[in-house]
């Protein structure tokens, strides 16, 4: 029998994959440890777009949480840079 901790569909929206799935690891990655984050599948399932995201990130206008279009990495960054800010001991 297999556990899973989250199971997300294709009515998931990248806030919310976000923070079910990466969010939690960035406090981890700003604890010293290695975090990896892949996406894995069949050509033209996604993957580049999950990760990257849509044309929505080139609007200087919106933010990670505003964008539905912004993938996994422009979010991850974007959280991280505002952690130093908020916590400069990272």
């Amino acid at each position: 029998m297999k556990i899973y901790h989250i199971v997300l569909n294709v009515f998931n929206y990248f806030v919310k994959s976000f923070r079910a799935v990466v969010e939690p690891l960035i406090s981890q990655v700003m604890q010293g440890y290695n975090c990896t984050v892949f996406a894995y599948g069949q050509t033209g399932t996604g993957k580049t777009y999950t990760m990257e995201g849509g044309d929505g990130r080139d609007d200087p206008g919106l933010t990670w949480e505003s964008d539905p279009t912004s993938g996994i990495v422009p979010r991850q960054v974007d959280f991280c840079s505002c952690l130093v800010e908020v916590y400069p001991r990272f």
